[in-house]
């Protein structure tokens, strides 16, 4: 893509380039991660499992509100976690 072409796009084209936004929450141990996946969908969050490294991936397109909401009802649960964090998935990395 050239600078002249790049000036072109609409905002929400610049933002399907460079990617989406996700949360990552690590449970401190096994028992943790099953509860905060059950907490999380209880509250309506799309939760992508990977049990290996006790991360529940979550979609955050509204970015620092969905940390926020995220942060909230993971600390109101008590359910001890490692991290959270909020993250850019590059698509275009990806293929």
């Amino acid at each position: 893509m050239n600078l002249r072409t790049a000036t072109e796009l609409t905002p929400a084209d610049l933002k399907s380039l460079v990617g989406s936004q996700r949360i990552d929450v690590v449970g401190a141990d096994s028992a943790a991660f099953g509860l905060l996946a059950d907490t999380l969908r209880w509250d309506g969050f799309e939760v992508t499992p990977d049990r290996e490294q006790r991360t529940l991936q979550v979609a955050a397109p509204g970015g620092l509100a969905d940390l926020a909401r995220l942060s909230a009802v993971v600390a109101a649960s008590g359910i001890a976690v490692d991290e959270v964090a909020l993250r850019r998935f590059n698509h275009a990395l990806a293929e």
